[in-house]
């Protein structure tokens, strides 16, 4: 700061400080009387300074103004002797040259007197530029000052806001202040850089806290811009989440909903499964006794014949007696009971006929019938297993959480690998099925069809929707992938894309959960009768050539295995009153009687 700044601001400050000096002093316990009066006296010992220092340049420019006049005054009356000498040089020669001597003499002294007058004003001119460096450095030193005062401050205001522990500390800074006070009496040596520090600390102090009201402001501002829009979110955040709480109780109740109907109709399933096996029982019973008294009536029906044929003998051997002693009866006569034995003969015959032929039907129908014979049973570790596909090496299982197990044939019970298809997404596996390296998997929670290699199921090739919102069911026939929806209760043939299909609506009320292709022939297991249904595509259409009842109530998939030694399935049950838990059945498939092929 110049100095001619510095003297209007002390200016400034002992008017101030003299106004205020009338009043009363505050108790020299307070940090900020101490202070002030400490600040008043030192202002007052500086404006002293000041002015003497003031008086002492004043007195030295007043000094080398009347030596520079002095000089001049000299320098002219010099030149006004050596104007006269130059007059009175006429006169002698050797006096002017005296005179000349002198003169030269008298002027190198002046020389020599206003170079020592220029020293000392460069001495005084350095003097007042060394003040002035120093007054700069006090203002640094009172700005770092200040600086401090301004963080001590900030402190203090911030322990203002405990009152018991900020009086404590007002306290111990009020005696460390009158500690101070009575150092900076006792040496007047620091007073000068005191009040400097002072000034400088009181106009930073000044500085800082306007830039503290404004960014205090400022903070503010941002501050309720901030709460506003915080409250904005939080009012948004409050609609959205109101929002996916109506959703999920809306979808909960749904859930909950489908859960009591999925409850109610597996307790439907059970009592009617509960009710076909009695019934079927009862069939079993009704055709055996029906297959019984048929037999019977077969053994009665032949024995009544012979007795019907030993009766014809002998009432022809009768009739030749007949003849034979009455021969003059008449030829009329005999044609006539000729022609009524003959009806009898064929009238016989025929019942007998109609007999075996109506024993026969049903007879062939009940020893055709399906026979599952069980050989193994393994559990299943799945939790909720839905469908069963056989590779040609791996019995593969899909479970409902999304889960993809391999088993061996030979020993099922410990999962060969497990892999878990990348749906990206929910993921829902009803239904596998293996072919030509491949294999498909349908995913009911999007209804859609993935591909991948068999190698590395793991790694989806394509995924494509199924024509139907509702699929069930997969087979593959060795050319093409088939599948099954059950809300448009159509068949669907696919290319190789599995984008393009060609549709056969099914005709029959089933509901059918897997599917597999035998000997070009469709074998289909219906859930709603809880039977096997086979089918054969015939001029575009799907012909029903025969049903059998089902190896289980519970079935909810099967695979097929070819052999030699007689056809071997795989069945995939649920948990019944017989099992607690799913499980895997090894079953040889026959017909009642050896005879009936297949």
């Amino acid at each position: 700061m110049p100095p001619e700044d510095l003297s209007r601001e002390i200016e400034r400050l002992w008017t101030r400080l003299g106004s205020a000096s009338a009043e009363a002093a505050p108790p020299p316990n307070a940090p900020s009387a101490a202070g002030a009066e400490l600040a008043w006296e030192t202002v007052a010992m500086l404006k002293t300074q000041q002015r003497r220092r003031e008086a002492a340049l004043a007195d030295a420019v007043a000094a080398k103004e009347e030596s520079l006049k002095l000089w001049r005054t000299r320098a002219e009356a010099l030149q006004a002797e050596a104007d006269g000498l130059r007059a009175r040089a006429d006169g002698s020669d050797e006096l002017v040259y005296a005179q000349l001597l002198d003169a030269q003499q008298r002027l190198e002294a002046a020389a020599r007197a206003l170079e020592h007058e220029r020293e000392e004003r460069r001495l005084v001119q350095a003097a007042l530029e060394e003040s002035r460096t120093r007054i700069t450095a006090e203002v640094e030193r009172a700005r770092e000052a200040e600086a401090r005062w301004a963080k001590r401050e900030t402190q203090n205001l911030i322990d203002l806001k405990d009152v018991q522990s900020s009086a404590e500390r007002r306290q111990r800074e009020a005696a460390q202040a009158d500690q101070a006070v009575g150092a900076l009496k006792g040496s007047l040596a620091e007073a000068k850089n005191a009040l400097e520090k002072t000034l400088a600390e009181l106009l930073l102090e000044r500085h800082e806290r306007a830039r503290i009201e404004e960014e205090r402001e400022r903070a503010l501002k941002k501050t309720d811009e901030v709460e506003r829009h915080f409250n904005e979110l939080q009012k948004l955040w409050e609609e959205e989440r109101a929002q996916w709480r109506e959703l999920w109780d809306r979808e909960r109740s749904t859930w909950e909903a489908q859960r009591q109907e999925l409850a109610q109709w597996e307790e439907t399933l059970r009592r009617e499964r509960e009710a076909w096996h009695g019934e079927l029982q009862e069939k079993e019973k009704s055709h055996l006794t029906f297959t019984d008294s048929l037999t019977g009536k077969i053994r009665e029906t032949t024995a009544a014949a012979e007795q019907v044929a030993n009766r014809m003998r002998q009432i022809e051997s009768r009739e030749e007696r007949d003849r034979a002693v009455s021969a003059q009866a008449g030829v009329e006569a005999g044609r006539a009971a000729s022609m009524r034995a003959r009806r009898m003969r064929g009238a016989a015959m025929a019942l007998a006929g109609a007999l075996l032929i109506a024993a026969a039907i049903p007879a062939w129908r009940w020893g055709a019938e399906w026979r599952f014979e069980p050989e193994a049973t393994a559990p299943v570790a799945a939790l909720n297993p839905t469908a069963l596909a056989f590779d040609g090496t791996l019995l593969w299982v899909a479970d409902w959480g999304g889960r993809i197990s391999a088993l061996d044939p030979a020993d099922p019970r410990r999962p060969v690998r497990e892999i878990a298809v990348p749906s990206g997404g929910l993921f829902r596996p009803v239904a596998l099925a293996f072919g030509d390296g491949r294999m498909w998997t349908l995913d009911s929670a999007r209804a859609r069809l993935l591909r991948s290699q068999a190698a590395r199921p793991e790694v989806v090739a394509s995924a494509t929707g199924s024509p139907g919102p509702a699929p069930t069911a997969l087979a593959f026939d060795g050319a093409s992938l088939w599948s099954y929806d059950a809300a448009n209760r159509s068949l669907y043939r696919h290319a190789s894309d599995e984008a393009t299909y060609q549709s056969f609506p099914m005709k029959d009320d089933v509901v059918p959960n897997a599917l597999a292709w035998v000997d070009g022939r469709l074998w289909m297991h219906d859930t709603k009768s809880r039977r096997i249904m086979v089918y054969a595509l015939e001029d575009g259409r799907f012909a029903l050539k025969e049903h059998h009842p089902a190896p289980d109530a519970a079935v909810l998939g099967f695979a097929v295995l070819p052999g030699a030694a007689g056809r071997r399935v795989w069945a995939l049950v649920g948990p019944s009153a017989d099992r607690a838990q799913p499980a895997l059945l090894r079953l040889r498939l026959h017909r009642r009687i050896p005879f009936a092929i297949f």
